[in-house]
């Protein structure tokens, strides 16, 4: 399962890719500090998973999910709060 990571924090981004090593059926294809540069892979590449921050600068969490494409991956939101 092709699964990307999505929040503004470091260390958030090295935690899930931590737990998302630790399951031989996802596969990282992506690691982005922000929703614009998610999107652009998106173009190119589909996913199955996301693990989406809510609180991010510029483009949050709820509009990153409205503005994907494929409505095939499944979101998981994140958040620190």
């Amino acid at each position: 399962m092709k699964c990307i990571v999505i929040d503004d924090e470091r260390i958030a981004r090295e935690g899930l890719e931590s737990f998302i090593s630790e399951f031989d059926f996802l596969s990282n294809v992506g690691v982005f500090a922000n929703a614009h540069l998610a999107l652009e892979k998106l173009k190119t590449e589909t996913v199955d998973l996301i693990f989406l921050d809510i609180e991010m600068p510029l483009l949050n969490g709820m509009e990153f999910a409205k503005l994907i494409t494929d409505k095939q991956a499944m979101i998981i939101f994140t958040t620190a709060y």
